[in-house]
């Protein structure tokens, strides 16, 4: 029995050894697991919150350089370099913004937030800044610490300069380092609460191991995963799983920390967000936030079987102001503007129901969005409305401006299905209101669009015929009024349609203008003008007669003209001066600081510039007395009544002073019968052109004419 004693002593001994050494074994297991576990935390939480910070400067980039971009709309098209100066230095007080850069379409520095602007006008040769220019969007770089963002500003297509942002992320190792250190103390001290834990297990492992196990777990493991888990869901930007009870010890802690950077994250999300999505001068929603709401506004209406309206307000006269009085003016003037639509909306009860969403597209265009059983009627009603309130003038300091507004309207499902389409149909109905007259409305039909689909089948056409040769130029003649002799030339475009005969350029030429062959028929048609005028022989007193093109405005804004113009002139060997480029009055004012730009350029190649169908925009005289002027076209609308309406002849003779004082030439187009020639010889203008004096001519047969007044 002694002896089965000590060997069951022993077997229990060796038994109570054994899962010793098995608690040893696990205990090591555990704290192994607990050590790897708060490593991949450290790693994962490192990693964590170097990406998260990263994703967040560049989410800020972007949100910032958008926000930036629509603001800067305004003063990059209008050239406002205090509004940019400002902008510039509001980006710039944000403490992680090491520098900005705004430049304009080409390149060139406009300002960088700085006092003096020493590189002002200067090229920036940066890699995005070139990208950006050549594709639009955005584009980033991480140059070591610091995020480089590139953003391209466009007004609709056309591309009107950009900004480049600096933004440092110098305080992420600080920070990194700090939660690594904060973590590294909290797993110590876990580790060295489980070695005293486990000498208590050692003396009564039988009854506490299975508990201690499950205390660890739910103690420290899960917490931990929990956390690593909750790190990686905002890395990601997920949304974060429930982070459960917290322990009250140093991972409660590093929880919490977890959770107030989540929140903190959300709310400069949100200001950011909304921010973004609204107009700074009105405090109106601007487009982004108007989408937003009138989707959701769309969808209902489509799930409740209601219609829902645009009503897209364009202002009459707006630019006037800004010319006149400065873009601050015109700042209030919009304000005001939409104070007035408010309350229009405001204080119509009809409307109370139905939440409308009003919003400042951008520049001087409005939008409302309605949604009831009869949008159309209600939409109606507060365009009119609308209408009335802005017709009354709004006061600028010292004067009055009286301007009024072109309001389109488009129904939802009767006209678009889609929030998009719907805005493009109310803009189609807008510019229908404006070229009937302005300040009125209309409502969308489907005539506007078949309208809009035929300027496209004109333009594919259009393009078939240039590859089939079927364009051809003619030349009508520019006379000297007292002695009957052409002096010059204009080239006019023709069509030898094979169905519709011959069309005159006034049939096709806004398919050009606005259309993708714009480049190519304006090389071609400077070509081909270059070389029929260098075959015109000289006059008898020895003065060689000058051809003139017009060039559409977008041409020379978008286009090489400077470059093309001057291998046309290489290439027929045309000296400069008797080349005369002329562009419309109208055109020439679209977007003043870079066509007086371009026009210099082009002046630099020694050709003459004229202004064509003068009268019909809105020059003032220190413009004129700016721009590198040769002459000046009096528009054929007032020649054609020169005669009978006394408001066309004081026009015509105030146009005739005026280009006297500024010692420019003259020209009146469209003179259509002798006594037009009198009346103009009367009042001193000596140039003129038009069907009484002669018909569009081939190009052989303008050289016989020539030929046959220097014989």
């Amino acid at each position: 029995m002694s002896t089965a004693g000590v060997g069951l002593g022993r077997r229990i001994l060796l038994a109570f050894a054994v899962a010793v050494s098995l608690l040893l074994l696990m205990v090591g297991v555990t704290l192994g697991l607990l050590d790897r576990s708060g490593r991949d935390l450290i790693q994962k939480s490192t990693a964590a919150l170097e990406r998260l910070g990263r994703q967040g400067l560049e989410t800020d980039a972007r949100q910032l350089a958008v926000l930036l971009g629509e603001t800067l709309v305004n003063p990059l098209y209008y050239l406002d370099l205090k509004s940019i100066r400002d902008l510039a230095r509001s980006a710039l007080s944000r403490s992680e913004v090491r520098s900005i850069r705004i430049f304009d379409p080409h390149g060139m520095l406009l300002d960088d937030g700085s006092g003096g602007i020493a590189t002002f006008g200067q090229r920036i040769e940066d890699p995005l800044v070139q990208k950006v220019l050549a594709d639009g969007g955005d584009a980033s770089a991480w140059r070591g610490e610091t995020l480089a963002w590139a953003h391209g500003i466009r007004l609709g297509e056309a591309p009107i300069g950009g900004l480049l942002l600096e933004m440092s992320a110098s305080t992420f190792p600080a920070i990194v380092a700090e939660t690594q250190a904060e973590l590294r103390d909290t797993l110590d001290r876990s580790r060295r609460e489980q070695q005293s834990a486990v000498l208590l297990r050692l003396l009564i492992f039988l009854v506490f191991a299975p508990l201690a196990f499950f205390w660890v777990s739910r103690r420290v493991i899960a917490p931990i995963r929990r956390m690593a888990d909750r790190a990686r869901a905002i890395e990601l930007g997920h949304p974060l799983p429930e982070l459960g009870s917290r322990p009250p010890d140093e991972l409660g802690v590093l929880a919490d920390a977890l959770e107030s950077m989540r929140i903190g994250i959300e709310r400069q999300q949100r200001v950011i967000r909304e921010l973004a999505s609204t107009d700074r001068l009105t405090g109106m929603p601007n487009r982004r936030g108007f989408e937003e709401r009138a989707r959701v506004m769309l969808e209902q209406a489509r799930d409740g079987g209601e219609r829902m309206a645009l009503v897209f307000i364009d202002l009459d006269g707006f630019k006037r102001v800004n010319d006149l009085y400065g873009h601050e003016a015109g700042d209030r003037t919009l304000a005001e503007v939409a104070r007035r639509i408010g309350a229009v909306i405001a204080t119509m009860a009809a409307y109370e129901d139905s939440s409308p969403v009003v919003a400042r597209m951008g520049g001087d265009e409005f939008v409302v969005a309605l949604a009831s059983e009869d949008a159309a009627a209600a939409a109606e009603a507060l365009a009119r409305a609308i209408l009335d309130e802005l017709g009354r003038a709004i006061p600028i300091g010292p004067v009055y401006a009286q301007l009024g507004a072109s309001v389109g309207i488009a129904v939802f499902p009767d006209d678009a299905g889609s929030l998009t389409d719907l805005l493009r149909c109310a803009d189609l109905a807008m510019y229908e209101a404006k070229m009937a007259g302005k300040n009125g409305l209309r409502r969308y039909d489907l005539r506007m669009r078949l309208a809009v689909e035929s300027r496209a089948g004109l333009e594919l056409e259009l393009g078939a015929a240039f590859e089939r040769g079927e364009l051809l130029l003619d030349f009508q003649p520019i006379l000297a009024l007292r002695s009957r002799r052409p002096i010059g030339a204009e080239a006019r475009l023709g069509w030898n349609h094979r169905e519709r005969g011959l069309l005159p350029e006034e049939r096709f030429w806004s398919a050009i203008e606005d259309g993708r062959l714009r480049r190519e028929l304006t090389r071609w048609l400077l070509r081909e003008a270059c070389r029929a005028a260098q075959s015109w022989p000289a006059a008898s007193d020895g003065v060689l007669p000058f051809v003139a093109v017009n060039i559409a405005g977008r041409q020379i804004l978008h286009g090489d003209l400077e470059q093309d113009l001057h291998t046309a002139l290489a290439a027929s060997g045309l000296p400069p001066a008797r080349f005369h480029l002329e562009i419309s009055e109208r055109a020439l004012f679209a977007d003043e600081p870079q066509m007086h730009a371009r026009f210099r350029a082009l002046k630099d190649l020694g050709v003459q510039i004229w202004l064509s169908e003068f009268g019909t925009g809105c020059s003032g005289l220190s413009r004129l007395r700016e721009l590198p002027l040769d002459g000046l076209k009096i528009d054929r609308s007032f020649i054609a009544d020169l005669l009978s309406d006394p408001d066309d002849r004081a026009i015509t003779e105030a146009i005739i002073a005026m280009s006297r004082a500024f010692d420019l030439r003259v020209i009146a187009d469209g003179v259509e019968s002798e006594g037009q020639v009198q009346a103009l010889l009367e009042r001193r203008c000596l140039l003129g052109q038009g069907r009484w004096l002669g018909a569009p001519s081939s190009p052989a047969a303008m050289r016989e004419r020539f030929a046959g007044d220097a014989r």
